[in-house]
């Protein structure tokens, strides 16, 4: 096949031939011409692509999906790709944080030709997409690849953040190219393309073979940016249930806090929950970081580098606390922001973005039993004259949270002082520990 013609345009080029009695290597040679004539030579100065590019890396999702590139999410049959990228769309179509991790808000295209209209009917109510806003979500059943210049169009027309393919294998319905050929991945070229002119992120659904690598050829790998595998728990994932998914990322070209994560489905709405990572407790200085930036009284609150110091269950120095809170910002899960202190000394101050009813007022009464947390319910004590009054529905789930991530570090903890530290910590940053109830 020719290296210069698209997938798409060789199977029509293939037709073609066959009606007429041409060869086709005779027709792709004239298209080639043809398309290269076309083509634009317009090479510019290196300082004007420069000024013409963003240098720092942009989220659909917080340090999980890039803004602007081509990738694949590839799996076995089961293991929920269709449902994991649902609830990303509906995180992107509602601006709505998933997993924790922040989501800008957009449009999406889904081309769905790979399950029956019943069942994606079905798994679109269940995950609430009757509520997401109005034009944001479209879908189109029975899209394949030949059909590219229709798919431009609708781009143009109205240029989606992102765009979902479901599956590869389905969109190549009407081709004869085998899936082990090289030239099955050429659609990546005409992907690549309108992801550049258009300024969107398309993802690509895969099915993985026996060995645990995407079916068929490894051109398919080569010709996209990012590669997602999410697949069901083996023996070596310690402690991970059924409804576990492990997501992998074999393949990235921008910076990342981690490669691996662990998510679970909550089969009641098809949403998804973060779970720590495998085989490590929340060592790791900027999984320390994260997890004491996201308690109740924190989230919000702009924090200098030094001012962490002196949270001894944080660890590390100015220096390394300073790259981690770097890293995590370029990751997309902490706002950065520059500051000039005394005799204009530049600094920059951090923070995990505020969400709705992120302001924790605890009461100085008795603290509620574990069983408790879920019901609103107003403090038995009594507040002081004029004081705001105790937020309660509004900020148990972070309440929640946060005393979900501090009982995962306490169990990993190795030692009572280590334990200590922690509670003191938290006590510290306005955690309501007394709700964690013993830990083992």
């Amino acid at each position: 096949m020719s290296a210069g013609v698209s997938s798409c345009c060789t199977w029509e080029l293939g037709a073609i031939a066959r009606r007429s009695g041409r060869r086709l290597s005779d027709l792709l040679k004239i298209y080639e011409t043809w398309g290269g004539e076309r083509d634009g030579f317009e090479p510019v100065a290196v300082e004007q692509f420069l000024a013409q590019e963003t240098p720092s890396t942009e989220w659909l999702i917080g340090d999980l999906l890039p803004a602007q590139t081509t990738g694949i999410l590839y799996g076995d049959g089961g293991a929920g790709k269709s449902l994991f990228i649902y609830d990303l769309v509906k995180a992107i179509a509602t601006g709505v944080d998933f997993c924790d991790r922040p989501a800008r808000q957009g449009k999406v295209l889904i081309l769905q030709s790979d399950e029956p209209s019943g069942v994606t009917r079905e798994r679109l109510s269940t995950a609430g997409f009757e509520g997401v806003p109005a034009e944001t979500v479209w879908i189109e059943r029975g899209w394949k690849s030949a059909q590219m210049r229709r798919l431009r169009q609708w781009l143009e027309k109205y240029s989606p953040d992102l765009l979902v393919i479901d599956s590869l294998a389905a969109i190549h319905r009407s081709s004869d190219s085998d899936e082990n050929d090289a030239g099955y991945a050429r659609l990546f070229f005409d992907l690549r393309d309108l992801q550049e002119k258009y300024r969107c992120t398309i993802l690509v659904l895969h099915h993985a073979n026996k060995a645990g690598g995407a079916r068929g050829t490894s051109a398919i790998f080569d010709n996209v940016s990012e590669v997602f595998y999410l697949r069901k728990p083996d023996k070596e994932d310690k402690g991970l249930i059924d409804l576990d998914r492990v997501l992998e990322i074999p393949k990235t070209r921008v910076p990342r806090s981690t490669t691996k994560f662990v998510f679970r489905l909550n089969p009641e709405n098809y949403g998804w929950e973060e779970r720590p990572p495998i085989e490590e407790k929340p060592a790791k200085l900027s999984d320390r970081l994260l997890a004491f930036l996201r308690l109740p009284n924190q989230r919000g609150v702009w924090v200098e580098s030094e001012e962490l110091l002196q949270y001894t269950t944080i660890g590390g120095n100015r220096d390394t606390i300073r790259k981690a809170l770097a890293g995590l910002a370029r990751s997309g899960l902490l706002e950065a922001e520059d500051r000039q202190g005394g005799r204009g000394r530049p600094y920059k101050v951090y923070r995990v973005p505020p969400t709705e009813g992120s302001q924790l007022v605890i009461d100085s009464g008795e603290m509620p039993a574990d069983s408790e947390l879920d019901q609103p319910a107003s403090a038995p004590g009594a507040s002081a004259p004029g004081a705001p009054a105790p937020v309660a529905s509004e900020s148990e789930p972070l309440t929640n949270e946060a005393i979900a991530t501090l009982r995962e570090m306490l169990s990993a903890a190795e030692t009572d002082e280590e334990r200590d530290e922690l509670l003191r910590d938290a006590t510290a940053s306005g955690l309501p520990v007394e709700l964690i109830g013993g830990v083992s």
